[in-house]
């Protein structure tokens, strides 16, 4: 049986070369009737990669469960699972951007909705139920770090920061006001991508694991931090750094290792961005009472 995943991978190239025919027919001047019909084209193969992508995936978990059918638990699951049901809520004012960040997003198989009122931007990422968020900062009306501190303020949706500015300060804004990732424009499709999978894929959660070290107690899913009877609540960065730490036992865990722990990747993070979580999260055990517990090693890494 021929692999899912590479039998689609010729289809979304096919797909990509088809878009660039009917790009081509607007501007070599054919008919706006012929260029309308390219497009409702395009249309119908998008929608049928992801209905592709839909099924072969339902179908490999049916193959390699050892149930004999999938119950009534199981099932929702199952979808849970599937980029398919993750929804993805886009605030950028850019006709151009949106447009292009919803085909990408559609072409890897997420929902893309996109707001409509810059404004009212926090309440419509909230009223749609959002898995994630991607934000621009540089927002009409409204900027977008007001957004990011009104969504961070009432949700725990994972936000990622995608914008035209490339100022270290709007960066550590960002991360202090809740943002979970950060990447300048222009883009690459594929980073996007590969930064979205992993804020879901920790967003879906690490189980109810309770971890503890040295008197500093960890609620991944509450995303807690506790000490000497002080709790303090923590961004998913700073709990995702901490439990590293925390798993070490005293160890020193690299740079380099919290950032494929944190984004999966560190070819494509700026190391400033990883420096101003572990700060944040050295201020949050302040907080709760366990000063200098985070040590630094220069050229090495981080410990407890």
């Amino acid at each position: 049986m021929i692999d899912a995943q590479h039998a689609i991978s010729p289809l979304t190239l096919t797909l990509f070369m088809f878009h660039m025919l009917c790009n081509m027919c607007c501007v070599l001047g054919y008919p706006s009737l012929v260029y309308e019909a390219c497009q409702e084209i395009f249309l119908l193969i998008r929608r049928f990669i992801a209905t592709l992508r839909c099924h072969t995936l339902l179908y490999s978990k049916k193959v390699h469960s050892r149930q004999n059918s999938i119950d009534a638990g199981a099932g929702p699951q199952i979808l849970k699972e599937m980029k398919l049901m993750s929804r993805v809520f886009i605030i950028e004012d850019d006709d151009a951007l949106r447009r292009e960040l919803i085909n990408v997003l559609e072409l890897d198989t997420y929902e893309a909705l996109s707001c409509s009122d810059f404004a009212q931007g926090a309440q419509e990422a909230l009223g749609v139920h959002a898995d994630l968020v991607i934000l621009d900062l540089n927002l009409p009306e409204i900027n977008g770090l007001n957004i990011c501190r009104s969504i961070r303020e009432s949700s725990n949706v994972p936000i990622l920061v995608l914008t035209s500015s490339d100022a270290e300060f709007d960066e550590v804004m960002s991360m202090k006001l809740g943002a979970d990732d950060y990447l300048s424009k222009p883009y690459r499709p594929a980073v996007l991508l590969a930064h979205i999978a992993r804020l879901l894929q920790r967003a879906e959660g690490r189980g109810a694991a309770h971890i503890d070290y040295a008197g500093i107690s960890l609620d991944i899913a509450r995303a807690n931090v506790s000490f000497d009877g002080n709790e303090v609540s923590l961004s998913r960065n700073e709990t995702c750094i901490l439990a590293a730490l925390i798993r070490a036992r005293g160890g020193i865990v690299s740079r380099q290792d919290l950032m494929r722990e944190l984004w999966e990747t560190d070819q494509f993070v700026d190391d400033n961005t990883l420096t101003v979580n572990v700060n944040r999260l050295r201020k949050a055990l302040e907080r709760a009472g366990a000063s200098d517990m985070l040590k630094t090693h220069r050229g090495q890494g981080y410990s407890l």
